[in-house]
């Protein structure tokens, strides 16, 4: 049967529907001209006007999302075994953005970098894909009549587009999975999505309720428009109906149409199968549930039977409660009168003309009920061609000819760059030929100059296939800064001018027989107001300097975007030189900006900097600016005494809770083998008996390596929630220090990993058995009385835990009495560095193609280290010297990492920490010892958030907006390890943007932190579980 099918998309069968929730985290800095400015600080408005939410991160992102139906072209037996499965939209990668096309024309919002997978309930991935660029804000309406306290929350919205590069996992027992593959393999097809939303936030928080579809794609059909043909209101005069007398909004809203808006359908002739899709065409009630406006059916008017309605099976179930479960899709078979007849006749929406009493459907929200009547008097009654007794309202009418563009409708061009934008035509779903179609700029923009962006030719002939193109090309050189269409208040101040990029221009395009339906007028603030139509940004002309520099180039650009954008001051302020030359920063600016611009990745999250600018700021990137002063480091001896709090020493009270947490006695208890090597090599003589059983072999070693990659991840939890409970601008030494010692620990990780790919392994990271949970111990028997647990930063906790993990094997100041601590991580690699000496005739590097599989750091920090690539025993043995000597010191004497590969001296981890406790930089006295008597490192407790310790997941209140902070923060970290698992699989090419994830990671981490949970005094916080269902 599909063979011989030539349009279909997710209307048709195969399909799978979805529902749930949406998260659009939007950034409401740049929703005003008054906040573009960075030299007039006075004009940036306050949060009560349009920076309603100032630290947005831009993300889009689906929340607790299910398949709730499954459809075959075959129908089934039993409900496919696909039901229930998540939705998830961030499987390993960072969350999609959402982004307007312009601070004055927010209504061409488009969703980029979204990725989709569903996820069984057994944790196997069914399938995953890349979702294309698409505008989110297609044939927005009022859905909603009420007017509540933020119009966002009225409005209904339709997105349609395609699913690419489509990987398949586990399809047993899916019959529409299975036909999807099998589909989607032999002509090489993508697959359909649509996403409808509305009642934005409903529930708070930013969230808004999605039904969703995915059918299979075919290439003659529009990208971003869902079927062949489309039913809607503009021709029809809708009856007034009086709401229910419950009803909020009755009073304030009156009783207007439309009543149902637009309804995209498709007709399969094979099957003779009619499918409509209502997903964004009924109004809702101020409590967001479905309106009931009476019995309304599909039908088509018969023009031989006296012009009656054939109505086509039985009444739309719209108030049924699964009604959005099957995706608001209504599929109809037809019988051969009314398929002839939809061939030449218009598909329509009809209503019973009669009163009714009915009661509200309640999906999420509070039940309503109540009676309506009927009005007559304004529109055409028709009857039923089966009963005449059946008087009829015509709601919904299909259009004669049906217009629409093919591809991308949004577009983004420089200085004489040109785009071509290709239109279909069709009348009742078949291609028109030689009809001519004309586009024209839409005078309301009022953009300067008025030509700056024009086609080269206004008018042009459909083909046979009802296709036309047309181009546009920027002809102008667009100034900046930009002139605004009318004059634009701020905190009193009028202005007529911003430093905005570019202009916005659109076009309208119709034909004789038909007219672009879409309502645009020059709004509040100078806004533009249109949907539906071509828009296109021109870039400000830009001519780009030969040799850029900060000062004149950079700078300005940069403090814009951190102004507007800033929820990235957690972790770099964009305006600031030092913080942007920093080498990480540096590189991981220079990776946002060179991937392409519908990545998740992608900076700036506006996307309004036009490509010779970004190739501007690269070049400047890349020449590798030196900071504007250097830090000045002091060198470390070698046989020195170790750190002591000389002039500041630790409180006794504290460091007597330190010492019963981490408190081992020296006579070794013997326990079950808690690791494979357990003390192999370190207690016992290499040539005598060793003081266990274990025996070093390949297989072992590979089982201590996992264990390492295990007690590395272990570490970074608890490290993050101290550096996120951090307040912005606070504390900023500690956060550096916390932060590089947390980057160390990721490179310790792909070492080990390293190491156990050279030796033939498979590290593992992503599932249960291996992830860290708190509060508990350390993998591996390592420190096992200490327990571990995620608190907010104060010396307390860098002294009990932080330092307590990073515990040297000797940490006593005084060399001839040492204070000797066992199963410490340092002991822990001193057990693999010994079993590889002692497998080095076993020449067990020798497979090089290995050498390939492994993961290189992404940039050579010298605070951070050099992964080192394992091709033998000598370069094994050289990187866990490296990651013992960054965590205790080079020796039992050193604080310092030393010189071996993994960089120049600084201060290993324990010591590091310690610094933060004692409040001092380590300094040389007099007698050439360190000791803690250098410059302060200050710490304020008021600049730390009040985060409830340990946050059990269980215990937040669903929807509460700590739960869905926590909820986008624990999609970031699942996102984190599924991409770790990725790149350890052989996908090194993904290390970058698990790098990226660490960073969106961060963007939670301390969003999160920031949120007040209702009824306490603490705050929320990041949970790090490996399951959140």
């Amino acid at each position: 049967m599909w063979s011989h099918v030539t349009w279909g998309s997710y209307l048709d069968l195969p399909r799978l529907t979805f529902t749930g929730w949406v998260h659009v985290d939007v950034a409401t800095m740049n929703n005003s001209p008054c906040n573009f400015d960075i030299n007039r600080p006075e004009l940036i408005l306050p949060p009560s006007e349009w920076n309603w939410n100032t630290n947005g991160t831009g993300e889009f992102k689906l929340f607790n999302c299910f398949v709730t139906s499954a459809l075959t072209t075959n129908p089934l037996d039993i409900p496919d075994a696909i039901i229930d499965s998540k939705v998830v939209s961030n499987f390993n990668m960072p969350y999609a953005k959402i982004v307007d096309l312009d601070v004055q024309h927010q209504l061409s919002s488009e969703i980029y970098g979204l990725h989709l997978a569903i996820v069984r309930s057994n944790g196997d991935i069914a399938f995953q894909a890349r979702a294309e660029t698409m505008p989110l804000v297609q044939d927005m309406w009022t859905r909603r009549i009420c007017n509540l306290s933020l119009a966002d929350r009225n409005m209904g919205s339709k997105a349609v587009t395609v699913l690419t590069g489509i990987t398949w996992g586990n399809t047993a027992g899916s019959p529409v999975l299975q036909e999807f593959k099998a589909l989607t393999a032999k002509s090489h097809r993508n697959l359909s999505i649509t996403f409808n939303v509305f009642n934005f936030n409903e529930v708070g928080q930013n969230l808004a309720t999605l039904v969703g579809a995915i059918g299979v794609a075919f290439e003659n059909e529009s990208l971003h428009f869902a079927g062949e043909r489309l039913m809607t209101h503009h021709d029809v005069e809708q009856i007034s109906l009086p709401l229910s007398i419950d009803d909020a909004c009755s009073e304030a809203s009156g009783t207007h149409p439309p009543w149902i808006f637009k309804a995209p359908f498709h007709i399969n002739k094979n099957a003779l199968r009619l499918s409509v899709d209502f997903g964004n065409s009924l109004t809702t009630n101020v409590y967001g549930t479905l309106r009931n406006i009476g019995e309304i059916w599909l039908g088509v008017q018969s023009g031989m039977d006296n012009g009656c309605i054939h109505i086509i099976g039985d009444p739309i179930p719209y108030m049924e409660t699964n009604w959005h479960s099957v995706g608001n899709i209504v599929d109809r078979i037809l019988n051969k009168k009314q398929y002839r007849l939809l061939l030449s006749s218009p598909l329509l929406v009809v209503r019973t003309a009669i009163d009714y009493s009915v009661a509200i459907l309640s999906q999420h929200h509070p039940i309503g009920h109540g009676s309506f009547g009927s009005s007559h008097s304004k529109s055409e009654i028709l009857h039923s061609c089966a009963n005449n007794a059946l008087l009829l309202q015509v709601m919904l009418k299909e259009p004669t000819h049906f217009l629409r563009p093919m591809r991308q409708y949004l577009g983004r061009m420089e200085y004489m760059q040109e785009m071509i934008l290709q239109l279909k035509l069709t009348r009742y779903g078949k291609p028109v030929k030689d009809e001519t179609v004309t586009v024209a700029q839409d005078e309301v923009t009022s953009s300067i100059p008025i030509d700056g962006v024009v086609p080269t030719s206004s008018s042009a002939k459909t083909n046979e296939h009802g296709l036309v193109s047309f181009t546009f090309q920027v002809n102008k050189k667009i100034a900046s800064p930009r002139l605004l269409p009318q004059r634009v208040r701020c905190n009193n101040i009028t202005i007529t001018q911003a430093p905005i990029e570019g202009q916005v221009y659109f076009f309208n395009y119709s034909t004789s027989k038909t007219q672009c339906h879409t309502n645009a007028n020059l709004g509040s603030n100078g806004f533009i107001v249109s949907m539906n139509r071509i828009a296109i940004l021109a870039f400000s002309f830009f001519e780009e300097p030969e040799d850029p520099n900060w000062i004149d180039h950079v700078q300005p650009i940069f403090k814009q975007y951190e102004q507007l954008f800033p929820v990235m001051n957690d972790f770099i302020h964009l305006g600031n030189y030092t913080e942007v030359t920093i080498t990480h920063n540096r590189l991981m600016l220079d990776f946002t900006m060179s991937i392409d611009i519908n990545h998740p990745n992608y900076m700036p999250v506006t996307r309004d900097l036009s490509p010779t600018k970004r190739n501007m700021i690269l070049k400047w990137l890349r020449q590798k600016p030196k900071p504007m002063f250097s830090r000045d480091r002091f060198s470390y001896g070698l046989r020195i005494q170790p750190p002591r709090c000389t002039a500041c020493h630790v409180k006794d009270e504290v460091k007597d809770s330190y010492y019963q947490n981490l408190y081992i006695r020296r006579q070794f208890q013997r326990r079950e083998l808690i690791r494979p090597l357990f003390k192999y090599g370190v207690l016992g003589t290499r040539a005598g008996k060793r003081a266990t059983d274990s025996l070093c072999t390949v297989e072992v070693l590979k089982q201590q390596l996992q264990l390492a990659i295990n007690l590395e991840l272990a570490t970074i939890p608890p490290y993050l929630t101290s550096m996120y409970s951090i307040v912005q601008g606070h504390n900023v030494e500690i956060y550096k220090r916390i932060r590089s010692v947390v980057m160390q620990e990721m490179q310790h990780m792909i070492q080990a990993a390293n190491i156990l790919i050279a030796i033939g392994g498979k590290p593992m990271i992503d599932s249960k058995e291996h992830a860290p949970s708190y509060p508990g111990s350390l993998p591996g028997g390592v420190l096992p009385n200490l327990r571990i647990t995620l608190e907010k930063l104060s010396k307390q906790h860098v002294y009990e835990v932080l330092m307590g993990i990073e515990v040297p094997h000797n940490i006593s100041l005084d060399s001839d009495n040492p204070e000797i601590f066992n199963d410490t991580i340092g002991q822990f690699y001193k057990e693999i560095q010994v079993c590889i000496e002692d497998l080095k005739d076993k020449d067990i590097f020798s497979d090089e193609s290995l050498v390939n599989k492994q993961m290189e750091w992404p940039w050579d920090a010298p605070s951070v280290g050099t992964v080192v690539i394992i091709k033998d025993h000598a370069t094994a043995i050289e990187a866990v010297q490296g990651i013992m000597n960054q965590g205790e010191g080079a020796s039992p004497l050193d604080p310092s990492v030393g010189s071996s590969a993994v960089g120049p001296p600084f201060l290993a981890h324990f010591y590091n920490f310690e610094e933060i406790v004692c409040q001092k930089h380590l300094a040389l006295d007099e007698d050439g010892r360190f000791c803690y008597s250098g410059d302060p490192i200050p710490f304020d407790p008021t600049g730390v958030w009040p985060m409830l310790p340990n946050l059990d997941k269980n215990k937040i209140p669903a929807f509460s907006r700590c739960y869905i902070a926590a909820r986008n923060f624990h999609g970031a970290w699942r996102a984190l390890l599924r991409k770790l698992q990725e790149v350890f699989d052989g996908n090194i090419g993904g290390m970058m943007d698990s790098i990226a994830l660490m960073h969106t990671l961060a963007v939670h981490g301390h969003k999160v932190m920031q949120i007040n949970i209702e009824g306490t005094e603490e705050n929320c916080g990041p949970v790090w579980d490996y399951e959140w269902n």
